[in-house]
């Protein structure tokens, strides 16, 4: 498989980011820290992504002589990924005085769902699931609908983004877009948000199971309580 198999394979081909890393080989140094092997702590991929937006970012400014520092590269990294507009208007005009288009740049920089699909469909690699090795101190599974969250609202506004600017959304860009991850009861009305379903520990107690109001778990109870409260729960 060639490396240019998505936009994180040409981005590693266009500035050689291979040359970055011990032997070279940029793919198989992505995927120890993903999976923790070696002599890599295991690594997400938002910090990951992160690495590697920051590595491009390093390889431009050394193609253009512009300082590398550690500092400058986090502290631009931010400013150019970042919602400051202010902040990233500068720094483009002064990358610009480098000879970089910092426009360009920016475009090149690659999403932690883009890493994730190079990781599992183009370099077919995957590591054990915490759902594999269940450890009841974790809390992995509100971190992944999180990421699922996040992952969901990035291409949303990416879309939103594009409708905009074909004028089929009048400034739709400009709107608040929140995604959120609602569970339903298959029986009844009842939908609750996630975050409330993990906290009170159920989505339906009539109908999915729950702890009882009064702590008793008797069919009477279950009755009673249908009766008496508004079949939809606010979330």
């Amino acid at each position: 498989m060639g490396s240019a198999c998505c936009k994180v394979g040409r981005v590693i081909d266009k500035y050689s980011l291979g040359s970055n890393v011990v032997g070279g080989n940029l793919n198989e140094y992505l995927v120890s820290r993903w999976r923790g092997t070696g002599e890599y702590p295991e690594t997400g991929h938002r910090p990951l992504t992160d690495w590697f937006n920051e590595s491009l970012l390093k390889a431009v400014y050394l193609q253009h002589g512009r300082i590398p520092t550690e500092a400058r590269i986090e502290s631009e990294y931010e400013a150019l990924s970042g919602e400051e507009e202010d902040k990233r208007t500068e720094l483009l005009e002064d990358l610009r005085t480098d000879g970089i288009d910092g426009e360009r740049l920016v475009e090149d920089f690659i999403s932690p769902s883009t890493l994730y699909r190079h990781l599992q469909n183009c370099l077919e690699e995957t590591k054990q699931s915490a759902a594999d090795t269940p450890d009841e101190n974790s809390d992995w599974e509100r971190q992944k609908v999180s990421y699922a969250r996040e992952v969901s609202q990035e291409n949303a506004e990416e879309a939103l983004r594009s409708l905009t600017n074909k004028d089929r959304i009048t400034n739709g860009i400009d709107a608040e877009l929140n995604v959120r991850v609602v569970l339903s009861c298959p029986d009844c009305p009842t939908r609750v948000r996630f975050e409330t379903a993990l906290e009170r520990g159920y989505v339906c107690r009539d109908h999915l199971g729950g702890p009882a109001e009064d702590g008793t778990t008797d069919d009477a109870t279950h009755t009673t309580s249908s009766v008496n409260r508004p079949s939809s729960e606010t979330p």
